[in-house]
């Protein structure tokens, strides 16, 4: 999985992924949990974006987000 390897060289990647287990338990609408993610953009040094991901609508708007504050994109 390419989060554990970003965590194994030493990186502390954040996976909006996860938010969908959160989800199960705390339930909120998807506008919610995409807030959070971008939110949590805005302390990130960079955006990967997995590979297959290009009809995702919430993807979009995050790599958009962080264009607009000047991460490294990959």
């Amino acid at each position: 999985m390419v989060m554990s390897r970003f965590l194994e060289a030493g990186h502390y990647p954040y996976c909006p992924h996860l938010t969908h287990f959160w989800h199960l338990i705390y339930p909120h609408e998807w506008e919610k949990w995409l807030k959070l993610d971008l939110e949590y953009l805005k302390v990130c040094d960079a955006y990967f974006r997995i590979p297959g991901s290009e009809n995702s609508k919430g993807a979009n708007i995050e790599e958009n987000e962080a264009r607009r504050l000047g991460l490294k994109l990959f």
